[in-house]
């Protein structure tokens, strides 16, 4: 079994949380916004990495007019950034 990135499931969190507190399936914001139910899923699970793209995408299934509801949350914000120099720290180290 894949090891989880803490950081993984924070941002996964915050999706599960924006989802249900608008009482949406995981279905129902697939569905919306485009993205693959399955991929959805281990968004939510932390199992995988959320791109930027994937983001901005779930903010349109969560009907969020403004460009930017989600991805410029600071708390969105603050993980990705852990998660960038993580990858970056990790990326120096192997070479």
């Amino acid at each position: 079994m894949k090891k989880k990135s803490i950081l993984n499931v924070k941002i996964g969190q915050v999706i599960r949380k924006r989802r249900k507190k608008q009482g949406m399936t995981i279905e129902k914001l697939a569905e919306e916004s485009r993205v693959n139910e399955k991929h959805l899923g281990e968004i939510e699970r932390g199992l995988i990495t959320i791109t930027l793209p994937t983001l901005l995408k779930l903010e349109k299934g969560f009907g969020y007019e403004k460009p930017g509801t989600i991805s410029n949350d600071e708390e969105i914000l603050e993980l990705y950034e852990n998660l960038f120099t993580h990858v970056d720290d990790n990326d120096k180290n192997e070479k």
